[in-house]
């Protein structure tokens, strides 16, 4: 199935039954532990090297010096959530689920929603340890680097599985070599499964979600305009590292799957940077034509009236959802009349 046909015409720690009681263990024990069951969980050649850790403790080292601490010179958990929320938010553009602060503030249920999310993902002796840490010591620097580089491991290794499916839709060996028009096919699939959420082990399905974006997005998807770019400056880099390799003709070497690897991580650790640079803005132009007074407010009853921004936006929150996250004024569900502007400006979504 020819992905490029939507080119359009341009082309638990929190509650583990294995705790280890503090008795048991000292500060530097807990360190050691800590730093092995790591290396153990990232392996080799997993980006978890002495440079990578430098590079990283340098980019939290400033947030983590304005942070309150406890007596052990460490942070707490509320902390170490800020840290690793912002960093991904700078580096990335991502927002990460059970980090941000629209999942965790305010919500006690949520406490362990940052454990939660690697609980699944790494060694028992992993979450025992980190669990001691937030129950007895808090974090420490290194604590909330590591953090930083088990997620984002944990993030590029799921791009990695959405690749492997991406073959797998396109029906395509990751072991054998593709040509310049499989490679593309590839790579817009992927985006797809990245961008779109399109099933990934779904064959039958898969022309139905193309078809579908074929009729929302006439004029090309910016998702897949997007991904062939970072395609073709990911493919420049890989000719000036050996520009005498022949990968584009039938009878050159073609790309790999390592290939296709660095195009797809480029893509993913670049996207969150652009939707907000591209589509925030169609989100804005479109919000503001909805600013009746001109005061940068736009209307709940207007706001939620939209239902959608280009198909990229949906205003699917409840109409509690404004209050909880601290909007000033009451939402009205229902008007009294339609000459009620006070109370409908009171509660307003304010445009950046």
């Amino acid at each position: 199935m020819k992905a490029d046909s939507f080119l359009g015409h341009k082309g638990g720690f929190g509650r583990l039954s294995g705790y280890i009681p503090s008795r048991f263990l000292n500060t530097f024990n807990v360190e050691q532990e800590l730093e092995s069951a790591l290396r153990e969980a990232l392996g080799l050649g997993h980006g978890f090297t002495e440079e990578a850790a430098e590079t990283k403790t340098g980019q939290v080292s400033t947030m983590f010096q304005t942070m309150p601490k406890n007596m052990y010179g460490r942070v707490g958990r509320d902390a170490m959530q800020y840290m690793v929320s912002r960093y991904f938010g700078e580096h990335y553009g991502w927002s990460i689920k059970g980090f941000d602060p629209a999942s965790t503030g305010g919500n006690a249920s949520q406490e362990a929603a940052p454990v939660t999310i690697l609980q699944e993902k790494l060694p028992r002796s992993v979450e025992t340890v980190v669990e001691h840490r937030v129950e007895r010591h808090g974090f420490a620097l290194n604590d909330v680097v590591t953090m930083v580089v088990v997620l984002e491991r944990i993030i590029f290794d799921e791009g990695t599985g959405m690749l492997e499916d991406a073959y797998y839709l396109q029906e395509k060996e990751t072991v054998v070599p593709m040509n310049h028009s499989e490679l593309v096919d590839v790579v817009l699939t992927y985006m797809m499964i990245y961008g779109f959420q399109a099933e990934r082990r779904n064959r039958t399905d898969f022309p139905y979600t193309v078809g579908k974006i074929v009729r929302d997005y006439p004029k090309g998807w910016p998702s897949a305009l997007y991904g062939l770019s970072e395609m073709e400056t990911e493919l420049a880099k890989v000719r000036s590292e050996n520009p005498f390799v022949d990968r584009r003709s039938s009878s050159g070497e073609g790309y790999s799957f390592d290939v296709a690897a660095r195009i797809t991580r480029r893509a993913s650790e670049n996207y969150g940077k652009w939707t907000t640079g591209e589509q925030c803005a169609d989100l804005k132009a479109n919000l503001v034509k909805h600013d009746r007074e001109g005061n940068g407010r736009v209307r709940l009853v207007d706001f939620y009236k939209m239902g959608n921004v280009s198909n990229n936006w949906f205003m699917e929150e409840s109409s509690d959802y404004p209050s909880a996250c601290g909007c000033p004024g009451r939402v009205l569900r229902s008007p009294r009349a339609a000459g009620d502007h006070r109370e409908l400006r009171a509660a307003a979504v304010e445009l950046p």
